[in-house]
């Protein structure tokens, strides 16, 4: 059985290649934007180290938004891998929590790369998209 967290979605550009799927960025004036930057401005003051942050932390990426989910873009699995592991999600996750006042605030990680060059169980709790 496939979960929704292990799909691989793909599209194609105006030539029919395949190609990564263009996804929106956060406007500069929103709530989501506003909230996004409050939750780095946190874990960049203090609530992890500074090489953590500039390795793991600061090239995270907003890519959507859904109802109470902000959807992330990691470089690769093993950045994904290890913003779980290390426990910096619940971090950033409770500072967006905070400032939008809403308990319900998750972050999904979305992978973007050739899912042929990961195992499918190496997918398991992130979307991997190309």
């Amino acid at each position: 059985m496939e979960r929704d967290s292990d799909r691989i979605v793909t599209g194609q550009d105006r030539t029919g290649q395949e190609s990564i799927l263009a996804a929106p960025q956060l406007e500069s004036s929103t709530p989501e934007k506003s909230a996004w930057d409050y939750a780095l401005g946190q874990l960049q003051q203090g609530s992890v180290s500074r090489a953590v942050f500039e390795t793991w932390v600061h090239p995270l990426r907003v890519i959507g938004l859904r109802e109470h989910e902000f959807e992330v873009e990691a470089a690769n699995l093993y950045a994904a891998k290890v913003l779980r592991e290390k426990h910096i999600l619940p971090l950033l996750e409770g500072h967006l929590r905070a400032y939008l006042q809403d308990e319900l605030v998750t972050i999904r990680i979305v992978v973007i790369g050739p899912s042929d060059a990961v195992p499918k169980e190496s997918v398991r709790d992130f979307d991997l998209i190309r």
